[in-house]
Order: structure tokens, then sequence, then C-alpha cells
């Protein structure tokens, strides 16, 4: 993996403004255009077909009217608030349930930014 794919400390106003659209969210899958202010290798890192698994509603994926779609090109939140830690050194602990960690994360972040 480049530098250019990894977050940095002199993204601060990148990041904090990320944290402000998706913190604290460990389910949702959002439009990569969220990544428009990182490098491009860094959106590529995140940017992902998500497959729809319709076996629970867990993993079933549906659009903004509540329809169910098959498959949608997004960052999924958890793996990105999880990766700004790894590659900023923050320690989030480890929580059971997708919401614990993502709050977890986003709480670290923003306190190792000097903002909670």
């Amino acid at each position: 993996m480049t530098t250019a794919a990894l977050f940095k400390p002199a993204q601060r106003k990148q990041i904090l403004a990320l944290l402000d659209q998706i913190g604290g969210d460990g389910h949702g899958v959002y439009d990569p255009s969220m990544l428009s202010e990182f490098p491009v290798a860094l959106q590529k890192r995140f940017t992902r077909n998500i497959k729809s698994d319709t076996s629970s509603w867990k993993s079933t994926l549906f659009d903004s009217s509540g329809n169910v779609i098959e498959q949608i090109k997004a960052i999924y939140a958890l793996t990105v608030q999880e990766c700004i830690c790894s590659d900023l050194g923050i320690e989030a602990g480890r929580y059971n349930g997708r919401g614990f960690q993502a709050q977890a994360c986003a709480s670290a972040i923003r306190k190792f930014f000097g903002k909670d």
C-alpha cells in the first residue's frame, strides 16, 4: 500500500469533516464521493461493489425508497473509521457490535485531533 493510500494527521480537516457525515455509523454504506477530498489511491482503497445478501435484513441493501437493491458501489463506514484509527496509530478498543465499534473509533479519532 502506498503512502497515498493512508490517512495522515495532516488530513485533520478532511477526516473530521468525514466523521461529521459518518462518524459512529457502523452499518452504513456511503457514496464513494464522500472521500473526494482525499487522494485517489485512498479513495480506491475503500470503494467496493457491495452485494446485497437477502438472507437477513442486516445484510440486505436498500435504496432511499426502501427497495431492495442487488449491489452498490460504495464505501463501508466502519471499515473507513477502523482504518483511520489504524493508519494514525489510534487505539479505539475492541467492541462487540458494529455500532459500538464505530462509535469508539469516531470518539478516539476526535480525541486524537482534540475535538472530543
